[in-house]
């Protein structure tokens, strides 16, 4: 059973549990004598309950804590109360280097220094006749000062389970008993020497081995022996030799030369002191060798041959320590530009705002070396798209058509992204398609995917965050402060490197809309950020970055203690991003590389279309504009201005505009008051929880608060003033939207219209308040309904092939609606007494955006024509690319 945060072992007070494994539970917890604090691993009951293997275990934690060096993770002790044992270890910040790896392979220039640190470790254990047994990078830490630490020495052997030999109970490999009970993982067996891959003792030659993986794996960026299972990787150590071409090109031979011969099968073949390349750490030699293929190393070189590249493997790390600590030059900013592929746009959806309500439609690559975009050709197809960096051109995916809000996997070899109602993995070069889940589709906002394999992804109509291996599975609920009944909103989630905290915004009851840390371990409660914003991405460098009013910030960021501080500082202006929804559109690589697309100023025209959907005339200047409303009368048009978020009224006749709202925020979905005085709209209030407001249509009054909740937004005022209609979820406990009225005066309670399990949304009142039209999702796509107000039970399917956005025509003899193809129709309705309506005839295709926007048409009250929000033939910027982004900011 895992330990609270509070409680006690010994003299230690637990403060989080930090990391599981097969060898234990790792926890970070205060030591009060020396005012420190530690980590905690937690024996496995099978030791804690073996008393002569508990014996052992404390004599080999004593040879343990008798190491001391700088590269080393400290053993300062053992503790035991209530029947729990515990080593008491050297608390170490920073990453894995396995989690460093997955963010792409590390240059020869730091990959070096790293080894050589990993050497002096070894040493230093070797001489004590310590071997590791368990070399891996995720037994490697770095600290943030580029420290090297090498933790866990000798515990694959003092907490191996006897089997019946002690070759078998030293050896962690999965086919020993040992390492089988205790849970070990591919990791482990792809590190193995292949004496221990057979059982056999192993000594400071396998070791070196581990350390030839490691090294490889760093410059390569994968492991040098892998398998799709344990037993696949085991084979490939017995068996197969590392794709040396994987290397990167300007490897030199000395370096190649020397990782065949760590890698050498036969442990006679391989090196037999880490101290001999130790040594020649310290003298730098003049050897800089070009890097050919790798035909010409040969298998086994001569003795002579050997000890050349030894000198010249570690002459070049003490020079590239050398390198690395003395002052480097400013690195360059680079910048550039990726346009989309002919004959396409970027978005997620046939119109130039898409992007706007998808962060990360442009993504970059963990390893900085590409970008993945969703672009959309002129038949309305949606694909992914890979532009690498060194190309001219970019590479649709095949097997990805409709997708949307495309992220990488850690490794860069693997692309998540949403489709319709699943969530799919595919490989980033000619790759398999896999579906991991299925999941609740009517609103997604975002995905990431973690170093330890699990995927956190929003999915609802007040979005939730669900957690779901990569591999597949049944997504699981994660418990952020949506359960406590303060939070309308938690989107965009981004893991940090450590694979079990992640960021995400939300917009939240007590302390409004910011920026969140949360962990996927159970029982470690939110922290709360930054205030205000939009999604936040983490940088390796220590830093934050989110923007504000569409300026990219940047802020410093302690990703171990989990806290904020200093000031912010500007790195790029003009950011894509929509307030409403915590979104911005911009991406960061592990290495320094920013990706964004600006944000676009003029991507709509109001028009006006008649019945054959031939344009009549424009209305006003093409902008950016959201949602319109004509008023009762016909003479004003109501919209959202998403240049600044506020709303503005042109008055059709003179053509002339005012402001109806002033200041930050954005509102959202106006409507009219029968009488044309008053407007409602969703905005937020003072401490950001959506709110619905009141205003008077002149922009003279203050806005009053008519209802605070996780609110989607107001859509209509019945005709005789008494009800506002309304979806949502204002309910603790509701996960998706439905239907409600509330009353205008009196107790103002919410009553439902519409209530089940699937989102109910986009209602409107029929001119004689007596029906109300409104999209459901219960057959798995937006369909029209219409049902009697006050509710009688009755209902009346309108459409049949997709349907959104219904609206009347004034006298109610019609109600129109688009379908998800754009596809505009209208249905004759007998009103009365008894409810009649004719199959949908279609009128014309939409040029507008019909996705998650509302009232992107208004028709006349006459129903002749059409006021359409019509998307204009531009497309999005191009995306912008930054190489050194943080070189080139300025004081």
């Amino acid at each position: 059973m895992a330990l609270l945060a509070g409680t006690r072992l010994g003299i230690y007070e637990i403060r989080e549990l930090v990391g599981t494994g097969g060898m234990g539970e790792v926890y970070r917890a205060r030591d009060p004598t020396l005012d420190r604090e530690v980590a905690l691993k937690i024996l496995p009951p099978m030791v804690a309950a073996d008393s002569e293997r508990l014996l052992r275990f404390r004599r080999e934690a004593r040879l343990l804590a008798s190491l001391s060096h700088g590269n080393i993770g400290a053993v300062y002790g053992f503790e035991e109360s209530d029947g729990t044992h515990a080593l008491v270890l050297e608390l170490v910040d920073g990453v894995t280097l396995a989690e460093r790896i997955a963010g792409g392979r590390i240059p020869l220039e730091e990959a070096l220094p790293i080894a050589r640190q990993i050497a002096d470790a070894l040493e230093a254990a070797h001489d004590r006749a310590i071997i590791h047994r368990d070399l891996k990078p995720a037994n490697i830490k770095i600290r943030p000062d580029g420290t090297v630490k090498v933790l866990d020495f000798g515990l694959a052997k003092t907490l191996a389970i006897d089997a019946g030999t002690s070759e078998a109970a030293a050896s962690p490999t999965i086919t020993s008993l040992a390492l089988t009970q205790l849970g070990a993982v591919l990791g482990t067996a792809a590190y193995m020497s292949p004496e221990q891959a057979r059982g056999k003792e192993a000594d400071r030659r396998s070791d070196i081995w581990a350390f030839g993986c490691v090294l490889y794996e760093m410059l390569a960026g994968k492991r040098a022996f892998g398998g799709s299972d344990g037993s696949d990787t085991l084979a490939s150590v017995l068996r197969s030799d590392p794709d040396w071409s994987a290397l990167p090109a300007q490897t030199p031979h000395s370096i190649r030369r020397a990782l065949r011969r760590c890698l050498q099968k036969d442990p006679r073949q391989r090196i037999r002191d880490i101290a001999d390349v130790r040594l020649e750490f310290e003298e730098p030699t003049v050897e800089v060798a070009a890097a050919t293929g790798p035909s010409d190393v040969p298998t086994v070189p001569s003795r002579t041959g050997w000890v050349l590249a030894v000198l010249s493997l570690v002459s070049l790390a003490g020079l590239a320590t050398y390198v690395v600590t003395r002052p480097m030059p400013a690195k360059e900013v680079t910048r550039f530009e990726v346009n989309a592929p002919p004959n396409t746009v970027f978005g997620s959806a046939v119109n130039s705002l898409a992007y706007l309500h998808s962060a990360g439609s442009a993504t970059v690559s963990p390893d900085g070396t590409r970008v993945v975009f969703v672009a959309v050709d002129e038949r309305g197809k949606a694909m992914l798209w890979v532009r690498a960096f060194d190309s001219f051109d970019a590479i649709s995916l095949a097997g990805s058509d409709g997708a949307s809000q495309p992220f990488w996997a850690p490794d860069a070899r693997s692309i998540g992204f949403f489709v319709g109602k699943k969530l799919k993995r595919l490989e980033a070069v000619g790759g398999s398609l896999y579906t991991i889940c299925d999941v609740v589709a009517d609103i997604l906002r975002g995905a990431t995917w973690g170093s330890g394999g699990d995927i956190i992804f929003a999915s609802g109509s007040s979005p939730r965050l669900y957690r779901v291996s990569a591999e597949g599975g049944a997504p699981v609920p994660l418990a952020t402060h949506t359960e406590q009944g303060v939070t309308s909103e938690t989107l965009w989630p981004s893991f940090l490197p450590d694979g079990r905290t992640f960021l995400y915004w939300a917009r939240t009851a007590s302390g409004g809309p910011g920026v969140y840390v949360a962990s996927i371990v159970p029982g470690i409660a939110p922290k709360r950020l930054l205030a205000g914003g939009s999604n936040a991405a983490y940088d390796p460098s220590g830093f934050l970055l989110f923007t504000q009013g569409g300026v990219l910030l940047r802020q410093r960021f302690d990703a171990a203690r989990l806290e904020v501080s200093g000031e912010t500082r500007r790195v790029a202006e003009g950011i894509a991003w929509l307030e409403a929804a915590g979104t911005a559109a911009f991406s960061l690589s592990n290495n320094g590389v920013l990706v964004y697309q600006p944000a676009i100023t003029r991507a709509t025209q109001f028009a006006w279309f008649d019945r054959n959907g031939r344009m009549l005339e424009t209305v006003g200047e093409p902008g950016a504009y959201l949602q319109p409303t004509l008023s009762p009368d016909g003479t004003r048009l109501l919209y959202t201005d998403l240049r600044d978020g506020n709303l503005r009224i042109r008055d059709l006749g003179r053509n002339i505009v005012s402001p109806v709202t002033t200041g930050p925020g954005s509102k959202l979905s106006p409507v009219w008051s029968p009488d044309g005085k008053t407007i409602i709209y969703r905005g937020a209030s003072d401490n950001g929880v959506a709110a619905f407001f009141a205003k008077s249509a002149s922009g003279t009054s203050e806005a009053t608060v008519l209802l605070k909740g996780a609110l989607s937004g107001p859509t209509q005022i019945s005709p005789d003033g008494k009800w506002l209609l309304y979806f949502g979820t204002p309910n603790e406990g509701m996960t998706v939207a439905d239907v409600f009225v509330l009353p205008m005066t009196g107790d103002r309670k919410p009553q439902p219209i519409v209530q089940s399990p699937f989102p109910d949304v986009e209602p409107q009142f029929s001119p004689d308040g007596k029906f109300v039209a409104y999209v459901s999702s219960e057959t798995g796509r937006r369909e029209v309904y219409v049902v009697p107000f006050p509710v009688t039970g009755e209902r009346w399917p309108i459409s049949n092939n997709g349907g959104r956005q219904p609206l009347w025509r004034q006298d109610g003899k019609e109600l129109f609606f688009v379908s998800d193809d754009r596809k505009f129709y209208a249905v004759d309705i007998t009103l009365g007494p008894r409810f009649d309506y004719s199959a949908p005839r279609f009128l014309f295709d939409m040029r507008a955006n019909v996705y998650n926007v509302r009232n992107s048409y208004i028709p006349s009250p006459d129903g002749t024509r059409f006021l359409v929000n019509m998307t204009l033939d531009t497309s999005a910027p191009p995306i912008h690319v930054v190489r050194n982004w943080a070189a080139g900011l300025k004081d």
